[in-house]
């Protein structure tokens, strides 16, 4: 996700204008390709977008809450070939709107004394037995 906006704003440096569309959930390997309905569904949101936009599913923007990116809601659409409808977002290219609540999510401090400790790890590694 965080690549994508990177990658239209290069393209328009040399003059091409390039749209995406992003969805995530499981995939099938199909020897040197990938399938299955996550694949089905972030093409029919490519098919959604326009020229210099980046569309993403809820999905994504649930996945990725917090990290700063801003999008802008543009409602639910039906997918063909794909059941019910869908919340289709576009990347904000200045980031979250003040307010909004990517914007306050993204402000909110870590409370780092808090942390979880999983028994079976330490630092990382594995504990000796």
């Amino acid at each position: 996700m965080l690549s994508s906006p990177a990658l239209r704003t290069e393209a328009e440096t040399l003059g091409i204008q390039i749209r995406a569309g992003i969805h995530t959930g499981e995939c099938e390997l199909l020897d040197t390709d990938i399938g299955g309905l996550a694949v089905h569904i972030a093409a029919r949101i490519l098919g959604q977008a326009s020229a210099r936009e980046i569309l993403v599913s809820r999905t994504v923007r649930d996945l990725v809450v917090g990290s700063g990116t801003g999008f802008e809601d543009r409602g639910p659409v039906e997918l063909r070939g794909v059941p019910g409808t869908w919340q289709l977002l576009a990347d904000r290219r200045h980031g979250p709107r003040a307010g909004s609540p990517e914007a306050e999510l993204a402000s909110m401090p870590t409370n780092r004394g808090d942390r979880i400790s999983r028994p079976d790890r330490s630092c990382g590694r594995p504990l000796s037995s």
